[in-house]
């Protein structure tokens, strides 16, 4: 059909392109409407899975392949789907930047969400993530918490991140006490700062050192545990003990552990 004939012989009364490369005549357009360009018609308004050129074409939005023999109108993709970093326009948030950057599918970026992101290094970084998605920056989860940040191992966790949990030293704004510090530092998992259990440290070294840790924690000063006592204090094998720990004893019961071993407390 030539698309001048105005689409007569058409119920919609409009004809025109739909994929133009692949040389095919004119078509009748499910709609109406057509769209002038470079001379030609094109229609719009074609559904998923309808060959095209342009996305303008598709209700959708979006001409998968476009400008080539294959391209498909098909719908905008979801959040987490592989697209370049930036280059949202495929997304149906419209937006799309990295998620964790150093462990994504196919090492390229995903679609957002929602529009919201953040930049950071000069890059797009998707934020209001939901639990259990991969990430590099706590701002970037919806909860307000990426476990194992900065690292491959990232994801988006459930609030804010108990005592104990791995964290910069100096960054206690992911913690639930709000503090974060030093326990071990000869011997932390990882080799990072943790949790502190309250908003309590304090400085030595130029560093800081959370205190009020219960028994058992790993630490390095007598000053870091609740029980004022590290055994095997400034070593990696330093742990918050009971103030009777090495105290002679027969019996569990002389011990404020309640155990009683090879006649010392434990």
């Amino acid at each position: 059909m030539d698309f001048n004939q105005g689409g007569c012989g058409c119920w919609s009364s409009a004809s025109g392109y739909f994929n133009k490369n692949k040389k095919d005549e004119a078509l009748c357009c499910p709609t109406k409407d057509w769209q002038n360009d470079w001379a030609q018609a094109y229609c719009v308004h074609l559904p998923d899975n309808t060959p095209c050129t342009r996305s303008y074409q598709c209700t959708s939005g979006y001409c998968e392949n476009e400008g080539s023999a294959a391209a498909l109108c098909q719908p905008k993709k979801k959040s987490g789907s592989i697209v370049h970093w930036n280059d949202g326009w495929h997304c149906a948030s419209g937006t799309s930047a990295w998620w964790n950057k150093q462990n994504p599918p196919n090492n390229e970026g995903q679609c957002c969400p929602t529009v919201k992101k953040f930049d950071a290094f000069a890059q797009g970084w998707c934020s209001e993530l939901v639990l259990e998605s991969p990430c590099t920056f706590s701002e970037q989860c919806a909860s307000g918490v990426c476990s194992e940040r900065d690292s491959p191992n990232g994801v988006c966790v459930e609030g804010k991140s108990k005592s104990g949990s791995l964290v910069h030293w100096n960054d206690g704004s992911y913690c639930e006490s709000g503090t974060s510090a030093w326990w071990n530092k000869q011997n932390p998992p990882n080799n990072e700062g943790q949790c502190c259990p309250t908003y309590k440290k304090f400085n030595a070294f130029s560093q800081g050192w959370c205190s009020e840790l219960v028994l058992e924690s790993p630490c390095t000063f007598n000053e870091q545990c609740a029980s004022g006592v590290c055994s095997a204090r400034d070593s990696p094998d330093g742990i918050c003990v009971n103030t009777d720990f090495g105290k002679g004893c027969s019996e569990h019961n002389q011990c404020k552990s309640e155990w009683c071993h090879a006649g010392k407390c434990k």
